[in-house]
């Protein structure tokens, strides 16, 4: 499966309408029911039910629309790191630079060995969201790759990198379950808390090679606190880029925002959201965004449950109305006549599953 095919199938459930989908995504109606065609094919599956007048998803396509967006959503995150990462050539001394580019300018790179790609953390005095490193200003040495790509011993390279900056620190390797312990209660091996410039976390190497960051949970609590990012604001920035097909007036009253809110990023604020936090809280915004997705795909069953019962009344509208009256639910009676008259339910939706607002400031009795 494409990634363009499912930006293809994505467009058109959120739309439910062809002609919408295909305005969306700059092409023309034909090839885009083409292509849905080829992908049911595909996947020996009906993704949605069409008929001369509505488009409507099918058990089958509401998993590929929920598998579908955390596939995009991870192909963009793959994307932002990527554009974050860069390599030199294999010709001379690479550097690799988690988090920000620095210069190296008044550093002695003598001992640098060509072909050797280098990988470290930069700290600096602005560096200072949840841990405050001072006037520090370091390139921390996590690891070193020779030109065919395995790994230097870090004893070996810590000695080219002695003119440029410090080294990180090595603890014996434990199983992944107690290190996760250690992020959860804050502490570092041998049992010391983890604070000061010690505070932040740990990067992990596995067996293979492969590096990932844990971060300490009071460190993922304070840095949420003080970027100030709310679930809220994740619900209105997947909202304005779920919605994209939809006139901006519209959006932004329905996700109580402005136009000018709607239009700034180049209508991708999660995007613009993401890059004002570290990478580690992708898996966060991530899970943020699913929950928010289950409750929206539940109340939508409960519309589609509760109008089903009242269809047979579309032909008298007073009818309709009364019934819709004794319907218990009043969320689901105020989506009934959206149905009835054939327009989408899912921006309202949208709207009644807003997070409650929340200050971190207000409500974190630890602060």
């Amino acid at each position: 499966m494409e990634t363009r095919e499912l930006r293809y199938f994505v467009a058109v459930a959120e739309e439910l309408h062809f002609g919408r989908a295909a305005q969306r995504l700059g092409i023309a109606q034909p090839p885009l029911s083409r292509a849905i065609q080829r992908l049911e094919r595909r996947l020996g599956a009906v993704l949605l039910d069409r008929t001369s007048r509505t488009v409507t998803l099918t058990e089958a396509g509401s998993v590929l629309l929920v598998e579908g967006r955390a596939a995009l959503d991870a192909v963009a995150a793959a994307e932002r790191r990527t554009r974050r990462a860069a390599l030199s050539g294999t010709g001379r001394p690479g550097l690799v630079l988690v988090r920000r580019p620095a210069r190296l300018d008044g550093r002695d790179t003598a001992a640098l060995h060509p072909g050797t790609t280098y990988l470290a953390e930069i700290l600096y005095p602005q560096n200072r969201i949840v841990v405050d490193y001072g006037e520090r200003r370091d390139l921390v040495l996590l690891a070193a790759f020779g030109h065919d790509g395995t790994e230097v011993p870090l004893a070996e390279a810590a000695a080219h990198w002695e003119g440029i900056g410090s080294v990180v620190t090595v603890w014996p390797a434990m199983p992944i379950d107690e290190l996760i312990a250690l992020t959860e209660s804050n502490t570092l091996p041998g049992g010391a808390a983890a604070t000061g410039t010690q505070a932040e976390g740990f990067v992990l190497r596995f067996a293979s090679g492969v590096r990932a960051k844990a971060k300490l949970s009071e460190y993922v609590r304070l840095h949420r606190v003080l970027t100030k990012v709310t679930e809220r604001d994740i619900w209105r920035a997947h909202g304005i880029q779920r919605f994209a097909g939809l006139p901006a007036k519209q959006l932004a009253q329905g996700l109580g925002s402005t136009v000018a809110e709607i239009e700034a990023s180049d209508g991708k604020p999660l995007d613009a959201l993401l890059d004002q936090v570290p990478d580690e809280f992708d898996a966060w915004v991530r899970e943020v965004i699913d929950r928010i997705e289950s409750e929206a795909a539940l109340r939508e069953r409960a519309i589609d449950e509760a109008y089903a019962g009242l269809v047979h009344l579309a032909a008298d509208r007073g009818a309709f109305a009364r019934a819709v009256k004794a319907l218990p639910d009043r969320e689901v009676r105020a989506a009934m006549f959206l149905r009835l008259d054939g327009r989408s339910t899912e921006l309202a939706v949208w709207r009644n599953v807003r997070p409650e607002t929340s200050d971190p400031f207000t409500n974190d009795e630890e602060n």
